[in-house]
């Protein structure tokens, strides 16, 4: 009884404080047109960069993994909304990062001997290169009236980041010789490795790597919008699988691979892509709207391939399931619009 009467009186407050109209006709539409406005935001995460150790047999997940900071990065872009009048809309995004920020740290961890635990470690100071995040969706109202839509939609997303760092401490291992990685460290006597006794072994204050990352994703994606008067709130999930493409340039490996280091072209399609979005806003009589909206996104651990090239002229080298991506990011946007 006392449950029953707690969601009365919460549907009322709820009509009440949207202002919503009495009656509710199931052809309702948005009207016709566009809805164009700018937004600012900020935007923490990070993105995985992994190396996994050629199928041997290892106790260690990985054989290196680079964690690249987002934190914070401050975005701008233009966003809308077309309106058919009748069952099709049309969303499209396009936000851009500051570029040549400061955006956090990047650590990097290896694992070269197969029965211990990470044998070199580097800390660096990271640089935005560059940050964008593209979307463009088309859906339905699958469901409409005065106060409630239910849209379904497909489309395409774009979350493209790169770095630069700046190296500042390191602490590595004395490995032994070997193209062959990760080795067994009982395998070798104790006057040929020592364990986490080199310090400063990376240069300090340069520029070692360079990294970028393109995440593709075709989307399907689920919106519930609840509108009022005044006031508006919408909800959005999205998913999809990834194409997920990557390059890192080591620079300063020029013993072994030649006079510009060595690049690696990372590539994977898996995922899935999962992202979810919550926005609230106010809407005046004379068409426009201001908005705060809340964001998640996220990529579970995929695994793919990757292509080494050297830079002394020596061939290209494939292998194969020894690359993977994984990729989080949360943040908070304010939008303007004007409806057209």
């Amino acid at each position: 009884m006392i449950k029953n009467l707690c969601g009365r009186h919460l549907l009322i407050v709820v009509l009440m404080v949207l202002h919503l109209p009495a009656r509710i006709s199931a052809t309702d539409y948005p009207s016709k047109g566009w809805i164009l406005g700018p937004s600012v935001g900020v935007h923490w995460g990070s993105a995985k960069e992994i190396v996994y150790p050629y199928g041997k047999s290892n106790q260690n997940a990985y054989l290196s993994l680079l964690t690249w900071d987002l934190q914070p990065v401050y975005m701008v872009g233009i966003e809308s909304r077309w309106e058919s009048g009748e069952a099709l809309g049309l969303n499209l995004r396009l936000r851009s990062a500051i570029p040549l920020m400061p955006v956090g740290k990047m650590t990097d961890y290896d694992w070269l001997y197969k029965n211990r635990d990470w044998s070199h470690w580097s800390l660096s100071d990271v640089t935005q290169r560059w940050g964008f995040t593209v979307d463009a969706i088309t859906d339905w109202h699958l469901c409409t009236n005065s106060i409630f839509q239910f849209r379904l939609g497909v489309g395409y997303h774009l979350d493209w980041w790169a770095w630069k760092d700046n190296t500042k401490d390191s602490i590595y291992s004395t490995t032994p010789k070997s193209k062959n990685y990760p080795v067994a460290w009982d395998d070798y006597g104790a006057g040929q490795k020592g364990f986490r006794d080199v310090n400063d072994a990376v240069p300090m204050g340069v520029n070692a790597i360079t990294y970028d990352v393109a995440y593709h994703v075709p989307m399907l994606s689920f919106t519930l919008v609840m509108e009022g008067k005044v006031v508006f709130l919408s909800a959005t999930g999205r998913v999809g699988p990834v194409l997920a493409l990557s390059h890192d340039h080591h620079l300063l490996r020029k013993e072994e691979y030649g006079p510009d280091g060595v690049h690696f072209f990372d590539f994977a399609f898996g995922g899935p892509w999962l992202d979810a979005e919550l926005e609230f806003g106010f809407r005046t009589s004379k068409g426009f709207s201001l908005s705060l909206r809340t964001e998640y996104a996220w990529l579970n651990e995929t695994r793919g391939h990757v292509l080494l090239m050297p830079s002394n002229g020596k061939p290209l080298e494939l292998a194969t399931s020894a690359a993977g991506f994984a990729f989080e990011r949360i943040g908070v946007s304010l939008l303007c619009a004007w409806t057209l």
